[in-house]
């Protein structure tokens, strides 16, 4: 067995799917639903907040209805200093299995990742986030995401008796060049729609262009966003 091989299968035991691309790979993860819920209160309480930071003229996201707030140090609860050392130890995780699936073992990481930001997106009714990338301080760097609350209706079947899935509420992954299958070149579209399941954490780098769709009807789509 080789390096990769081990890190695939301890990653697979802590519950850890990896998701390859062309030449990149994604982290999935479930936190648990019960985490989520457990959390949850915290982080409502932070967005009712008067005093927490209004991270929205930071991001891309086009939040009318609902709120986009920094999580600031001071804020920080024992249940988000866990989702903080969880976070750092998969984005660790991360850059070790990179490490030796570009080096076949013959390079190891030594050095060290830490959290750079963490904010919470509200998504309402019309809201969305356009199609964007993040940025860290650093010239490499880890984005993500961690769902905590979810509308009934978001991942529901479409209306009019068809079985394929809405895509409203849901993230779009865009990892290649194809958007659209291409049959000129026999390629496949080169991206991937998740489902926003509360626990559900995912993790790319961080210029991995990405987007979430707008739904209808109540509710509050609640997710936790970050860099690494």
């Amino acid at each position: 067995m080789n390096i990769l091989e081990s890190i695939d299968q301890n990653l697979q035991r802590s519950g850890i799917t990896t998701i390859p691309f062309s030449s990149k790979f994604m982290f999935g993860a479930h936190m648990g639903k019960q985490f989520a819920e457990d959390i949850l209160p915290d982080i409502v309480a932070i967005l009712e907040d008067p005093d927490s930071e209004n991270y929205e003229y930071s991001l891309a996201g086009q939040i009318r209805n609902g709120r986009q707030v920094k999580i600031s140090a001071s804020q920080f609860t024992p249940r988000i200093v866990q989702l903080k050392t969880a976070i750092d130890t998969i984005a660790y995780s991360y850059v070790e299995r990179w490490f030796a699936k570009a080096y076949a073992g013959q390079k190891r990481f030594e050095g060290r990742v830490e959290l750079h930001d963490m904010w919470i997106v509200e998504q309402k009714e019309n809201d969305y986030n356009p199609i964007h990338t993040h940025a860290t301080p650093s010239p490499a760097g880890l984005s993500g995401v961690v769902y905590l609350q979810v509308p009934d209706q978001i991942g529901m079947p479409t209306g009019g008796g068809k079985a394929i899935q809405d895509v409203d509420g849901q993230i779009q992954v865009i990892y290649g060049t194809t958007a659209m299958p291409d049959p000129t070149t026999f390629t496949t579209h080169e991206t991937i729609v998740i489902p926003p399941e509360p626990g559900r954490l995912l993790m790319f780098t961080r210029e991995t262009t990405h987007q979430v769709y707008p739904f209808q009807g109540s509710g509050s789509r609640i997710c936790i966003a970050f860099n690494v």
